[in-house]
This record gives structure tokens, C-alpha cells and sequence, in this order.
């Protein structure tokens, strides 16, 4: 007898801010303390095994050790255990990114050591109740805190992450399975695709015509982050007013990120929850080698092109909708979306310009959002007949498509 396929359920982050008492906030740094504790303690292990022994350390030889450790220093006991466990497991996923990333020819940062003056966090996998009603969260070892219900969930608690933010915020962020089964795929037609190109001077141009400008949220603060960080800089090591410039510096960097933040929350759900559209095609951008350009990096990074993605991806899985992204190398600025000639001679500051090949005007941004969209249908065309109808992502086959594409541009672009 054949099993059964089981279904897979959406899983939904919900963040409520938290109002600890005196008692409750002491616990709570004195677990972000231990937890803090034991994971630059597993991170110091590993690094002096490896360099003596070029051997490597595995999660269950840490928690062996943690368990000696717990009987040996009695403020370890104190707090909860679990938050200890999860501490070692957060390392040694540090380390399987850092190898994984050597394997794939990028340069991850090796882990390093964390500080108690930066964001913390400490994860309960289970034990962790809501209480709508009374607008409680009963977290193991701490108590009872008072939090803003400002939604309410239906599912079960996989894991709960508490955070003290820069700021002092503290908030706890619960990882639901919620009741909703993952929807189907929706049907890909080009009447229900849109193209999407991301840039710096318009943050975002659809095919259709649309532009979002770019916000530039970094730049709005740039000059107070200056003056605060001048404040910052001149104060005296350990000394209050350190502390509070300190604090002052991360609010100003907390209202840009909050600003970012809703900008593509909402821009992104705007996105995904119009009914006229199905499928998004997305250039698959190298955000961290555009950063390394000292030019544009502030612009780059500020623009958070790989969280408008990340967005766009899991809030398409909710409504059964698809996300193509294709290759970064497609010509989709050079190429004329209405003959397929390519403009070699195309500079980065030009904005217009018109093909040589047909003598159409066309604009560079939305040029590349239709030319974006083509490519994407033409990549979901192929992976269809490679995978008889099965979904899934042929990158050969995408490769072959955009020297297809580039060949046929340079050919007409000769002929003429």
C-alpha cells in the first residue's frame, strides 16, 4: 500500500512586542548572558581543537560538554537549558554556512564571537504558551510577560525567539504551522506575468509600466547618523555616557531599518495580492559583488534588493503563486524587447535610447522589465518541456536561452 503524501502546512512568523517587569527583564538578560556564554565558548573549543588536532567538533560532543558545565557553575542553572542546547545548534549551523559557502565559491564570514552590546536572542523550540485572553506569553523559567496582542494566530507553536533589540526593545517572535495547507501553483499565462527591474535611480519598474521611486531611507538619516556617531566616537570607553550615545546612535539606525522595513512589506504584499497576476519574474541580481563597488555600495545596500526578493518569494508560496528569477547575465538593459538587436555601446548613465535595428524609442528600465518578463516565460516554456510538465528549474537549459538570446541580438545587430 502506497503512503500517502503529506501535506505541507504555511508557516507564519508573528512578532509581538513584550513589556517585562524588573524581575522578568533580570531573567532575561542573565539568559541572554548564559546563552551568549556558551556559544563563544563552543566557538573558542572548536577553533582550538581544529588547530591543534585539524579536527572538528560536533554539536552532541558541545553538549556533553554543556552538561559538565551546567553541574559545575550554578548561575548556568539558573536558566533554562534549552536555550543552551539552541545556542550549540546555532553554532554549528554557522559552521555548515561557512563550509557550504566554500563549496559554492563564495566567501562567507567565518562565525564570530558575539557581544553582549549588540541585538540578542534566545530560542525555546517547545514549552512556549499565547494566552489571547489575558495577552500573556508564558515563556519557560521567566514567567508570564504582558505583550501587545496586535493579531492573533491559529496553529501550532514550532519555536519562539525572544530579542532585545539595540534599543532595549524586547520582542518575542513565534514561528506558527498554521491550519492552511500550501495551495497549488497557480496557471502561468503571459496575461498574468509581470516583470519586475530593480534599480537605484527608480527602486522598481514593472513591465506594465508602473515605477516605485526609490525611497533612499539611509540617506534621509545619513547626516544625523553623522552628527551621532561623531557623539559616539568622543565619548570614553565604559563610561555612562558611552552607553548612551550608544543607545542614541541605534535608535537613529532603527527608524531607517523600520522605515525599509515597511517599505517593502508593503510594496511586496501590493505586489502579491493582486489578483491579476500569477507568476513575477525577477533578475537574480549579485547584490553582495555590487555592494563591493565602492560607488554604489551605500546605495546598494541601503535599496535591500535581496529582501525584496526574499519577500516576494515566501508571499508568493502563501497564494500558490510562482517567482521565476533569471540568470544575472541576461542582457535585459542591452537588448530591444520589440527586434532582439543588442546595444553594445549601451553606458550605464544613459536612460533612453533608441535601436538601431527597428528605430524604436525605448526607455532603459521599462525596456528591462519587459525584456525580464520574456525571458522568464521562455525559461518556464523550456523547463516545462524538460521536465514534462513537471515544475522545477533547468539552469542549463536558462543558460542556453540568454546565449541564444545574446547571438541572435549581435547576428541582427551585424545584418544592419
Amino acid at each position: 500500500m502506497e503512503n500517502k503524501p503529506t501535506k505541507e502546512y504555511i508557516l507564519k512568523t508573528y512578532s509581538f512586542p513584550l513589556y517585562p517587569n524588573d524581575t522578568q527583564e533580570q531573567k532575561l538578560r542573565r539568559s541572554f548572558g548564559t546563552a551568549r556564554y556558551i556559544y563563544n565558548y563552543g566557538l573558542e573549543v572548536k577553533k582550538e581543537v581544529y588547530e591543534k588536532c585539524k579536527k572538528s567538533v560536533s554539536y552532541i560532543e558541545l553538549a556533553r560538554i554543556l552538561t559538565f558545565i551546567r553541574e559545575t557553575l550554578d548561575w548556568m542553572r539558573e536558566c533554562s537549558s534549552v536555550i543552551q542546547q539552541q545556542s550549540l545548534r546555532h553554532l554549528d549551523a554557522a559552521y555548515q554556512n561557512f563550509y557550504r559557502g566554500l563549496k559554492q565559491g563564495d566567501k562567507p564570514g567565518f562565525p564570530e564571537f558575539k557581544s553582549k552590546h549588540g541585538r540578542q536572542a534566545i530560542s525555546y523550540p517547545v514549552n512556549v504558551k499565547v494566552d489571547f485572553d489575558s495577552r500573556k506569553i508564558h515563556i519557560p523559567k521567566i514567567g508570564e510577560l504582558s505583550y501587545r496582542n496586535n493579531r492573533d494566530f491559529s496553529g501550532e507553536i514550532r519555536t519562539t525567539t525572544v530579542v532585545r533589540s539595540t534599543t532595549g526593545k524586547y520582542y518575542a517572535q513565534v514561528l506558527v504551522q498554521t491550519n492552511t495547507p500550501v495551495p497549488k501553483p497557480k496557471k502561468i499565462t503571459p496575461s498574468k506575468t509581470m516583470g519586475i527591474d530593480v534599480g537605484l535611480k527608480n527602486f522598481a519598474i514593472f513591465s506594465d509600466g508602473t515605477v516605485i521611486q526609490n525611497p533612499k531611507f539611509f540617506r534621509e538619516f545619513e547626516k544625523k547618523l553623522q552628527r551621532v556617531s561623531r557623539w559616539f566616537s568622543r565619548t570614553k570607553k565604559g563610561s555612562n555616557n558611552r552607553n548612551k550615545s550608544r543607545r542614541r546612535l541605534a535608535v537613529v539606525y532603527e527608524k531607517s531599518r523600520n522605515n525599509r522595513s515597511n517599505f517593502l512589506h508593503q510594496l511586496t504584499s501590493r505586489i502579491v495580492n493582486d489578483n491579476q497576476i500569477n507568476c513575477i519574474c525577477l533578475e537574480d541580481l549579485n547584490v553582495a559583488g555590487m555592494g563591493r563597488n565602492h560607488n554604489l555600495s551605500k546605495s546598494v545596500h541601503d535599496a535591500a534588493f535581496s529582501e525584496f526578493k526574499r519577500q516576494l518569494q515566501y508571499k508568493s508560496n502563501w497564494l500558490g503563486k510562482s517567482v521565476i528569477l533569471i540568470d544575472r547575465w541576461a542582457p535585459s538593459s542591452k537588448m530591444c524587447h520589440n527586434c532582439g538587436s543588442i546595444n553594445e555601446e549601451l553606458t550605464l548613465n544613459q536612460r533612453e535610447w533608441d535601436c538601431s535595428a527597428c528605430g524604436i524609442h525605448l526607455d532603459r528600465d521599462l525596456n528591462a522589465a519587459l525584456n525580464i518578463k520574456e525571458i522568464g516565460l521562455k525559461k518556464f516554456a523550456e523547463t516545462q518541456q524538460d521536465t514534462h510538465g513537471k515544475c522545477g528549474i533547468n539552469a542549463s537549459g536558462e543558460a542556453s536561452l540568454v546565449r541564444s538570446l545574446v547571438e541572435r541580438g549581435r547576428a541582427e545587430t551585424v545584418n544592419v
